[in-house]
């Protein structure tokens, strides 16, 4: 088990500025000894034994470097053997020249042991997360959910990627997070609080559940919260903060940054909780049925900017635009163009569906267009843009949702 240091030094006021000084700074520590090539730490009646390679030379008049390499004889990483590691970089090296020595750790089995240990259990969690999310969207939204609903940063990742598998496995580990985690609520504050405030106010409203019933819809709650919570007995904030904390264990693992004995130890017991928690939603996600209004908010808040914009101020909720769910069950359109037709012969014509229009696909995206103004202050996308966002949402994926749940 060997780990390799690298040291430089400002010469002037260094403690040590050759071989003998450096070897007179590691016996200056009680516990540690030096015979010919080999160094001894002791920890009360346990000792420490490593093979030793120490070479030095200037870099310039005012700096050297120390090349010091340990060659353990035993491969357990064993509580004496961190101690030493520890005292060595914390401690020991640091001395030479106080805030003038710079010390790079270039090689470490003791970190690299944990991280090929590491890197299975984490990538298990990972592809269980990923099993979840693709069961729980395809399910309940349809095959084709992934590229057309994801955030423009993480299609872009995906339109990248060239695999020949499901987008979900196309993007990072941390933002499949979204989809489970992130929280959003059923109706936007604004004016349909007011409502509810005038009613408690006009004591239309008086009873307590009546209340909490009427209020629930504004309380921003993940996915995680309203399908699994209580199937899973795992709470989704606690899950959420887990799974960021192995986030940032992982990104040690990936990029190298060196993970200890810790460090795998809190991999072993998160990876432990979050599989336990995700095996369980598996089982119970084939129980879950989502409403009509469900489908929409899942497929809405997990997706780009146009998506949250169109959320926030619900331009295509039924009472702004038109009930199309209704529209669809009624007339059953076969056709990209009968629906629009329907839509835009709903405005004036009075139906036996009941429904009214209060607009065309196109009036729907030009209102989209402007929210741009009251959101951001500046248009980010264009009319076009908007108007396509609209048309897709309205016209292909309600007809595509229409064959997955037999309206026709």
């Amino acid at each position: 088990m060997n780990i390799d240091y690298l040291i430089t030094v400002e010469t002037k006021d260094s403690l040590c500025t050759d071989i003998q000084g450096f070897k007179n700074l590691l016996k200056a520590n009680s516990s540690i000894s030096i015979t010919n090539r080999t160094i001894v730490y002791r920890k009360e009646n346990v000792l420490v034994r490593a093979n030793y390679t120490l070479k030095y030379s200037k870099i310039s008049a005012d700096e050297i470097f120390f090349y010091f390499k340990l060659k353990f004889e035993s491969d357990d990483d064993t509580r004496e053997i961190r101690e030493l590691i520890h005292k060595l970089k914390n401690n020991i090296i640091p001395r030479i020249n106080p805030n003038k020595t710079k010390l790079d750790i270039i090689w470490n089995d003791i970190e690299t042991k944990y991280s090929i240990q590491s890197y299975p259990i984490i990538n298990n969690v990972e592809n269980l997360m990923r099993k979840l999310i693709i069961l729980f969207m395809t399910i309940n939204v349809g095959k084709e959910w992934t590229i057309k609903n994801l955030s423009n940063s993480i299609s872009q990742k995906v339109a990248k990627n060239e695999l020949k598998t499901n987008d979900i496995y196309k993007i990072d580990f941390i933002q499949i997070n979204d989809v489970l985690f992130k929280k959003y609520a059923d109706l936007d504050v604004g004016n349909n609080l007011r409502n509810v405030v005038k009613k408690i106010d006009s004591n239309e409203l008086v009873d307590k559940t009546e209340i909490i019933n009427e209020l629930s819809p504004f309380i921003p709650k993940s996915n995680w919260e309203r399908y699994f919570e209580n199937k899973v007995d795992y709470s989704g904030i606690e899950l959420s903060k887990a799974w960021k904390k192995l986030y940032d264990l992982r990104n040690k693992v990936a990029h190298n940054r060196g993970i200890d004995k810790s460090d795998f130890e809190d991999i072993k017991t998160i990876s432990g909780k979050i599989t336990k928690a995700i095996s369980n939603a598996i089982k119970n996600v084939f129980e879950i049925q989502l409403t009509d209004d469900e489908k929409l908010n899942v497929v809405v808040n997990i997706g780009s900017e146009l998506n949250r914009l169109n959320a926030k101020y619900r331009v295509t909720s039924p009472k702004n635009s038109v009930p199309i769910m209704k529209l669809l069950k009624y007339h059953k359109p076969t056709s990209e163009h009968e629906l629009c037709l329907l839509i835009e012969n709903h405005i004036t014509e009075k139906c036996e569906c009941g429904v009214k229009s209060k607009g065309t696909v196109e009036d729907f995206g030009k209102t989209l267009y402007e929210k741009q103004i009251d959101e951001w202050g500046e248009y980010k996308f264009s009319l076009e843009d908007c108007i396509k966002f609209e048309y897709d949402l309205f016209i292909r994926q309600t007809l595509r949702h229409s064959k997955n749940v037999g309206y026709k």
